[in-house]
């Protein structure tokens, strides 16, 4: 069942990320190059945060009766397709898919220092869709916590 609360949660767990993220992002790359930790946590959070947009999107699909995107990055072409994001935005998040596919299978092909530089725009994005659908959702009129109609 596709609810409000599910995809609230789901926006929450991504601004957490994205707060940790932000952090990692103004640590210079000198400095985070020589510690493994705070890279693989850096890997981890940005592929969580994608993760959790991805099924975000996804639920609000549902809850609207809209078909099921048969790809990650399909999700966020619906979005956009539907008003619900602005294209643009739209096709960086679906970009954002294909880097979250990266992180998971191809793992030893990443860049961490192409990921950390673009670490401020992945979380611009990630911030600015939860904007969008938290805007969808409040003129969608399904109250915080309900179960979709």
């Amino acid at each position: 069942m596709a609810d409000r609360a599910r995809i609230d949660a789901r926006l929450d767990r991504i601004e957490e990320y994205c707060r940790r993220l932000d952090e990692v992002a103004r640590v210079p790359w000198e400095d985070l190059s020589h510690d493994p930790t705070s890279l693989a946590a850096m890997e981890r959070w940005l592929e969580v945060a994608v993760q959790a947009a991805i099924d975000a999107g996804g639920r609000v699909a549902a809850l609207a009766g809209w078909p099921m995107p048969e790809t990650y990055r399909d999700v966020f072409r619906l979005l956009a397709g539907r008003s619900v994001l602005p294209a643009e935005l739209g096709r960086r998040l679906g970009e954002a898919a294909g880097l979250r596919n990266l992180l998971v299978h191809d793992y030893l092909d990443v860049d961490d220092t192409l990921l950390h530089r673009g670490l401020a725009e992945d979380v611009r994005d990630l911030r600015e869709f939860c904007g969008w659908v938290q805007r969808w959702l409040d003129a969608s009129g399904a109250p915080p916590g309900a179960p979709a109609p």
